[in-house]
């Protein structure tokens, strides 16, 4: 029997050796390729990752260009080969690089589109039971994060049926995976999903922040949202990145006679010469956008941006906010921002370009760790 002081020489742990990398890490961060692993950062606070590897990038075709991204921009990213492919029946024909996959840190960069759903299902599943040592999933936009509650009986809440199926991946082998997502509709979502997989809550306001400090005075901007459920959901945000000095405006909708008509809330910042963004996690028609816009062109705004992190445009709808040529009336809004979280999207809005569009890359958001929405504080290097 060995005795207590060899059995704690044998299983010691350096810890010089073991900080050193983070450290070093942390100091080159910001230095060409050495950026840090950013939104990686959270996730050491769920589960250990190994640091002497890359992560392995495992992505659907649509987010391809924010893979390449990940890689060219860090060393710490490594892109791996899949096939994402249908049989001529429809049903899904998947491979993954299952020998690179064994005893490495994944992550997967998924859509959850519908038409797409169980590709994604199925590579969630496989990963794990290809023997990763951890899983990692990035699908920045939750379609059915509206539809969280019903108001009527009768009614079915898909947002809990798709946390069901997104809670059930096998574990790998550090524990269970990680589903991140991107400005969430719903917080009280994040309670629909199963023990067997952590939620990891992130914001894409940094990068909204950054772009309007690269593009504007921001003595001259006010941040406006098209509706109280906007207000609760960003101002926090907003105040905690830019301090209190940040000027905040709310449109709403009061009932006069027999109509709804759209007002700036009483209390809220003045906007008249102004450079205004109105702020919203999503945008589909746009039309609540655009009614909060003609509010504040009423009241004199000098600029009007919109920006959603999610750009969603059913049935060609981002049409209407694109910019003409005199003499064609100005446009709605003087630019839209919006994020490449729906990629396919995102591909046709970076087609048109500016001045009509401009698309942040949540990239910039998982290298640098600026996001602050997360419930989780980031790591004591």
């Amino acid at each position: 029997m060995c005795s207590k002081a060899s059995f704690h020489k044998a299983n010691s742990v350096d810890v010089v050796s073991l900080l050193t990398p983070f450290l070093s890490l942390h100091l080159s961060r910001n230095k060409g390729n050495e950026k840090g692993r950013g939104m990686l950062s959270y996730l050491t606070a769920l589960r250990p990752i190994d640091i002497h590897s890359p992560w392995l990038v495992v992505h659907h075709p649509a987010f391809a260009p924010l893979a390449n991204q990940l890689a060219t921009a860090s060393k710490f990213f490594e892109v791996s080969p899949s096939q994402w492919a249908n049989f001529p029946d429809g049903t899904p024909n998947l491979r993954l690089d299952a020998a690179a996959i064994r005893g490495r840190d994944v992550m997967l960069l998924a859509s959850l589109k519908v038409d797409e759903l169980v590709s994604t299902l199925a590579m969630m599943y496989a990963i794990p039971r290809y023997l990763a040592r951890s899983l990692t999933i990035v699908a920045p936009y939750l379609p059915t994060g509206a539809m969280e509650r019903v108001d009527s009986e009768g009614e079915v809440a898909t947002a809990k049926t798709l946390a069901r199926l997104l809670s059930a991946p096998p574990s790998a082998q550090a524990g269970q995976p990680t589903l991140v997502i991107y400005d969430i509709h719903a917080l009280a979502s994040r309670f629909f999903f199963g023990d067997n997989i952590k939620i990891l809550l992130l914001s894409a306001v940094p990068l909204l922040i950054r772009h309007l400090k690269e593009e504007a005075r921001l003595d001259d901007v006010v941040i406006v949202f098209p509706d109280e459920g906007a207000m609760k959901r960003f101002s926090a945000i907003f105040r905690r990145l830019m301090g209190d000095k940040l000027k905040l405006a709310t449109c709403t909708k009061i009932r006069q006679g027999d109509r709804r008509i759209v007002k700036l809330a009483p209390g809220g910042a003045d906007v008249a010469g102004k450079h205004v963004v109105i702020v919203d996690d999503l945008v589909q028609s746009g039309g609540t956008l655009v009614e909060c816009a003609q509010v504040l062109r009423e009241n004199m705004a000098a600029t009007v941006w919109a920006y959603a992190t999610h750009a969603v445009f059913p049935k060609k709808s981002y049409e209407r906010f694109v910019h003409h040529p005199p003499p064609a009336a100005r446009p709605v809004f003087d630019r839209f921002v919006t994020t490449n979280s729906v990629p396919q999207m995102a591909a046709k809005l970076l087609v048109i370009g500016r001045p009509s569009f401009v698309v942040l890359s949540l990239a910039d958001d998982i290298l640098d760790g600026k996001s602050f929405a997360s419930d989780l504080p980031p790591p004591r290097l």
